[in-house]
């Protein structure tokens, strides 16, 4: 979130936020799939609209990152999951309406979660904390 909405998300009331948060969720559908077979599942978090960013420059570098880990149900442990959750919030300085990325996609399963980002540059993505 850039800074002027995170300045309205503090000053304004339940509506503002609610405003917010529906236009943020409108650019994305996120999907839950799960083999009948084996029974391991993959959720993922996929843009679905052009991001603004994109119409103003020109994102032609991708970012992959991949976070691996072990479990038996191929998801990650809470405490596993807790640790990604702070690595998308140090992340997400840079996207959005901070003017240097966008995410468009996220994807946990198979005993990885990885994400996808689209930037026009690739120095900012150097300081990302790694495990």
């Amino acid at each position: 979130m850039g800074f002027f909405k995170n300045l309205l998300w503090k000053i304004g009331g339940q509506q503002v936020r609610e405003q917010l948060l529906s236009d943020s969720l409108k650019a994305w559908r996120i999907v839950q799939i799960t083999n009948e077979e084996s029974g391991i599942t993959v959720i993922i978090k996929i843009r679905i609209e052009k991001p603004p960013l994109a119409l103003k420059k020109n994102l032609n570098r991708v970012v992959y990152i991949e976070w691996p880990f072990e479990t038996e149900d191929s998801m990650p442990t809470e405490k596993e999951f807790a640790r990604m959750q702070e690595l998308e919030e140090a992340v997400d300085e840079l996207t959005g309406d901070n003017g240097f990325a966008e995410m468009v996609m996220a994807r946990t399963g198979f005993g990885k979660r990885d994400w996808l980002f689209y930037t026009e540059a690739l120095w900012g993505f150097l300081w990302v904390p790694t495990q």
